[in-house]
């Protein structure tokens, strides 16, 4: 999965209740002093919007709707 958070972030999507557990993933980098690269979080946005789901779970908030986290997302990069 691209993410911004580390090299080797894995998502789990399932389909059957419609949710899909990022983790940490849309974080900023660990390993990078904090830095957000927008590029793969765009790269991100674009896998979470072609998943079917209705639900998403993050690590350390509690769980979304999948437009309310995109909305989040979009203003992340500045749109």
């Amino acid at each position: 999965m691209p993410s911004p958070h580390t090299d080797d972030s894995v998502c789990v999507s399932i389909p059957q209740e419609q949710v899909l557990f990022l983790g940490d993933c849309v974080c900023e980098d660990v390993y990078n002093n904090g830095f957000l690269d927008k590029e793969k979080l765009r790269a991100l946005v674009k896998v979470i919007e072609k998943t079917p789901c209705r639900h998403c779970v993050l690590s350390h908030e509690p769980p979304l709707a999948k437009e309310e986290l995109l909305q989040d997302l979009y203003k992340e990069l500045g749109g």
